[in-house]
């Protein structure tokens, strides 16, 4: 189930890099940084699946720092 999750939120993700990219139209950075911290949750909570402990608080970490910097992008904006 989080191998879907992963695979959604990742793809979301790449899609609002490449319009970003092709377009020049930054205005969905914050979006994505988002949907890349959701990105970094889940896969955070896969590695606990596997017994990697480190690498999921490391990347749930991640997920803090990037989710809260997004958020705060979004309501600035």
């Amino acid at each position: 189930m989080l191998k879907i999750i992963r695979y959604i939120v990742s793809l979301t993700a790449l899609i609002f890099a490449a319009y970003g990219l092709i377009t020049g139209d930054y205005t969905y950075n914050h979006i994505m940084m988002l949907f890349l911290s959701l990105l970094m949750l889940t896969m955070g909570l896969e590695e606990f699946e596997r017994n990697h402990k480190g690498i999921g608080f490391l990347l749930l970490g991640a997920f803090l720092f990037t989710g809260y910097a997004s958020i705060q992008g979004l309501l600035i904006s």
